[in-house]
């Protein structure tokens, strides 16, 4: 937790999707993330990914993320009344949106993690005081959602090799 101005904090964690929305089982999606990232190596031959492997190391790490955002993000509700969440994956399915479209279900579940969303939800729903604004991006798509009264989720567009700034954020 990092204090911004003594109303405003800054929480994060880099988050990772954990397979849990969209159809995991039915995609035929192959990221580079499942030939680059060991944690995501889950192969049964040169040719097939290991679907259940892949399962349980995808919502391993997404409850990884998941209990940690938890850990920073009630104790900094509690103390402040506004709290920015910083994440790499969309935490809804609304949120991970791909050339101003949601993600389909084969790629959701390597776009969002449902883990995350549900801390956020069950912090704002014990702090509606608390405004809690979430940036992420992950999917190369922008969008902004409104999940409740005190909950609000920007996902920046991005491309390879083209980062660029997504807009000023003023804290006060």
């Amino acid at each position: 937790m990092v204090e911004l101005k003594p109303n405003t904090a800054l929480v994060g964690h880099d988050g990772w999707a954990d397979g849990r929305l969209g159809d995991l089982d039915g995609s035929d999606v192959i990221l580079n993330d499942f030939l680059l990232i060991d944690k995501l190596k889950h192969w049964r031959d040169t040719h097939t990914l290991d679907k259940p492997a892949l399962r349980r190391a995808l919502e391993a790490l997404g409850d990884e993320a998941a209990g940690y955002l938890k850990g920073v993000l009630a104790p900094a509700a509690k103390q402040y009344p506004k709290v920015i969440v910083a994440t790499h994956i969309p935490p809804f399915r609304e949120a991970a949106c791909y050339q101003g479209r949601p993600s389909t279900d084969d790629y959701l579940p390597y776009f969002s993690c449902k883990a995350v969303g549900d801390v956020l939800v069950d912090v704002a729903q014990s702090r509606p005081k608390c405004q809690i604004l979430v940036l992420c991006g992950h999917t190369h798509g922008g969008g902004e959602i409104q999940v409740a009264e005190n909950l609000r989720v920007v996902t920046g567009p991005a491309e390879y090799g083209r980062p660029e700034i997504q807009q000023v954020l003023r804290v006060g």
